[in-house]
């Protein structure tokens, strides 16, 4: 049977205004990172376009749900138009090429386009290069990636995996008989493609450990926090008397060295001390007059009453999903399969409070999108702040900072590269946070039941794994990702120790800026948190 124009309207109408709307947000947040007076038409454009396709692979999810919710209806039968077999697996298939569209441009994007842009801007100096010679560069870098992608796509298409018994299934495997199908239809290119994202998917487990983990605490506590405005400081007559001293020291101290006559040891010290002061001084002049004059700062300064009703709203949230996330991973260990099954959960037995909200959420479409869409921004903005306060490092050695509106160029694409890894980490963490919501949304099923005097009952029951073969329908995200924690264990065994070291780093954060939190910072502290001068230049060249 056709299917009908309502569903896909329904659930594709909302993914396109979704779709305009992430292209939207992607190129404010792009802009409002990049250097204003440095950045690149390419770099702009490439990092736009890659944190957009990613971002797209979380929006697919609650449109994944909605279609396999809406099969059924409230008494947990199938609609007519589902009835036949061929409709569901059209459903089925089509957002499953569109999982796999948007990874395979997410790989070509980590793998391909980012690494040719990075290094073709890699050395800013070699202006004298023509454009070839740039690109003949940047190639030779960039063969190092497409090896690493081609050796993931060959080892995943072609090394033997866990597959399906042939026998009659006994013990753990009867519980993963709602895969069984889906196993004998997985092919090479299926199984290389998973594979693939299971591996970038790890990368962004290490991100999300590294940035989300501190950034989900410090983005509300940090709004919370309190600390001195810079217009206090200039009211402070004890601060005003200490600044003219030390200009008459400083000043004595230069005319005593400009005439030639020799510094004590001390006096070295303290005309180095004094002249880092006078510069420190200087930014937070320059500091205070953008704050002052540009719109944004004044701005600030009428919401700043606000901002910290948003910080208590913020760690509200925040403690709520990574205490939905403890539940889950508690779950888990439990009452899942085992690692050697990945840690799969088919049948979620301690219900998390997200969980609960997102199911009942996705009754009243799109009211679910907006919620999950909001949970993965706010692990975006997490990340970000944590990204931002932490800068890129590699082996102990800073890179780049990331500042607002002075970002250079390579350290934007190295930015977009980083997130493009979090987001698809970011999913897997959804996921474990949702885990009914994300698996069969709000479906119900049909239960009959025959009492000892031949009278059947039926009973209407949330769908589970456990619910009769073709009775409930499972998203294609969650047929994805439980395929691949059967097929390669090892990646659902990763993915569940590396959410215990996110949220082992989360509480830990969390403590250290509860109790910083009444720590006020100096003008010199937030203007070199801030600093103007050290975004110039790269801390390392590759």
């Amino acid at each position: 049977m056709e299917i009908p124009h309502a569903v896909l309207a329904g659930g594709w109408i909302p993914f396109t205004v979704v779709l305009v709307l992430t292209f939207i947000f992607s190129w404010v947040y792009i802009r409002l990172f990049q250097h204003h007076d440095s950045s690149k038409v390419a770099s702009t454009l490439g990092s736009i376009i890659g944190l957009f396709i990613t971002l797209l692979t979380i929006a697919l999810v609650p449109v994944d749900v909605f279609l396999v919710s809406y099969m059924k209806n409230p008494d947990g039968s199938f609609k007519d138009w589902v009835n036949d077999n061929s409709t569901r697996n059209s459903i089925e298939s089509t957002v499953t090429y569109a999982y796999y569209t948007l990874y395979g441009l997410v790989g070509l994007f980590v793998f391909l386009v980012l690494p040719f842009m990075y290094f073709f801007f890699e050395d800013p100096e070699e202006d004298e290069l023509s454009t070839k010679q740039k690109c003949c560069t940047s190639l030779k870098y960039t063969v190092v990636f497409l090896i690493i992608a081609f050796v993931i796509l060959m080892t995943g298409a072609f090394v033997p995996l866990k597959t399906p018994s042939s026998q009659n299934i006994t013990g753990i495997d009867d519980k993963i008989d709602f895969l069984k199908d889906q196993l004998h239809q997985y092919t090479h290119a299926d199984q290389a493609m998973s594979i693939m994202v299971g591996v970038m998917s790890m990368f962004g487990m290490f991100t999300l450990i590294l940035y989300t983990g501190y950034g989900m605490s410090a983005l509300p506590l940090g709004m919370i926090r309190c600390c001195r405005k810079y217009e206090e400081t200039e009211s402070n007559p004890r601060r005003v008397t200490k600044k003219e001293r030390d200009a008459d020291k400083l000043n004595a101290l230069r005319t005593k060295s400009n005439s030639g006559r020799n510094l004590s040891r001390y006096e070295r010290n303290e005309l180095r001390r004094l002249e880092q002061d006078e510069r420190i001084q200087h930014r937070i002049d320059r500091k205070k007059s953008r704050v002052k004059n540009n719109c944004l700062g004044k701005a600030q300064r009428i919401l700043k009453p606000f901002e910290v009703v948003f910080g208590f709203a913020f760690l509200a949230i925040s403690l709520l999903m990574m205490v939905s996330l403890t539940i889950t991973n508690v779950d888990k260990e439990l009452n899942s399969l085992g690692y050697k099954q990945g840690y799969s959960l088919p049948v979620p037995k301690l219900q998390n409070p997200v969980n609960i909200i997102m199911v009942y959420a996705s009754k009243v479409f799109p009211l679910d999108y907006v919620l999950f869409s909001g949970m993965a921004l706010f692990f975006i903005f997490a990340s970000m702040n944590g990204l931002k306060r932490m800068g890129i490092w590699c082996c102990c050695i800073r890179l780049f900072k990331i500042r607002t509106g002075r970002t250079m160029p390579q350290a934007l694409l190295f930015m977009v590269f980083i997130m493009m890894f979090m987001v698809l980490g970011v999913t897997i963490v959804l996921f474990n946070i949702t885990p009914q919501y994300v698996q069969y949304g709000n479906q119900m099923y049909q239960h009959h039941t025959t009492s000892t005097n031949g009278t059947i009952s039926t009973d209407v029951k949330k769908c589970t794994t456990d619910a009769p073969k073709g009775n409930c329908t499972m998203s294609s995200l969650a047929l994805l990702l439980n395929t691949l924690f059967y097929k390669a264990w090892f990646f659902g065994a990763f993915y569940h120790w590396s959410i215990w070291f996110l949220l082992l780093v989360y509480y830990m954060a969390f403590l250290y800026n509860s109790f910083s939190i009444f720590r006020t910072r100096s003008e010199a502290e937030m203007i070199d948190s801030d600093d103007d001068e050290s975004d110039e230049e790269r801390l390392i060249t590759a």
